[in-house]
């Protein structure tokens, strides 16, 4: 496999690229950024200009990083070209939460071959439950075929999520591509979880990923704004930061 690394900002153009693939032998490139440069207007023509072959995949991510740097003004483009494996590129709409499962059953079926390894799925981070894609997908693939991908983010502002194939990035849209070849190997990983932090709740009802929580009995922190009662789910992890504002000033 032949790589191309390099980023694209609409004010600078190009930056100097990293590895051997020439850019007009590229048959699958992702552009990963942030929502604002991603949506310009000159991005997914340059993209276009510069890798005239390449099926271009676009989302819209929550922060991107090249080598050791974090970049947030660029969108960072990875070339490929495979040697032995192939791949093969779906897009779906989606209208409505509920037509996800099918959805996702189109795209496996649009993928689907005997010599399918592997699969990625962006989807709008803001549309859709990403469980119930892990799940359609999972029980949809062959048995042996890995998948790994997600949701598209938007910074820390989360207005918008942006994906596109061979298009400029919009919402509501899903990418799957199909890896294949017998020579094939992929390796992915994640690292995260769960950091408990405020007040202990109970939750009393949910539908999907919406819920109700109810306030337990606060035990006292010694925070003044404890005894404010329009605060109280900030009671117990806020700290005053203005000695003359108490009650209405928290980290």
């Amino acid at each position: 496999m032949k790589f191309l690394q390099s980023s694209f900002t609409p004010e600078t153009g190009w930056s100097e690229p990293v590895g051997l693939l020439e850019p007009a032998e590229a048959t699958l490139v992702f552009a990963f950024g942030q929502r604002v440069p991603l949506s310009h207007p000159s991005s997914f023509t340059a993209l276009k200009d510069r890798f005239p072959s390449a099926s271009l995949v676009f989302v819209s991510t929550a922060g991107s990083f090249i080598d050791t740097l974090i970049e947030d003004a660029a969108i960072l483009c990875t070339a490929l070209r495979f040697e032995k494996a192939t791949s093969r590129v779906a897009v779906e709409q989606l209208d409505a939460p509920d037509d996800l499962p099918s959805l996702c059953r189109r795209l496996v079926a649009s993928l689907v071959a005997p010599d399918l390894r592997h699969v990625l799925i962006f989807s709008d981070g803001s549309r859709v439950n990403g469980t119930t894609l892990s799940e359609a997908f999972n029980e949809s693939l062959p048995s042996g075929v890995t998948l790994s991908g997600g949701l598209a983010g938007d910074g820390t502002d989360f207005i918008q999520t942006l994906v596109g194939l061979d298009a400029p990035p919009a919402p509501g849209i899903l990418v799957a591509i199909g890896l294949y070849g017998s020579s094939l190997r992929v390796r992915f990983g994640s690292s995260g979880g769960w950091v408990p932090f405020g007040p202990k709740r109970t939750a009393t009802r949910r539908q999907t990923r919406v819920g109700a929580l109810q306030d337990l009995p606060r035990t006292g922190s010694g925070c003044p704004a404890s005894q404010c009662p329009k605060v109280p789910a900030l009671c117990d992890f806020s700290r005053p930061v203005s000695p003359g504002c108490p009650y209405h000033t928290f980290h």
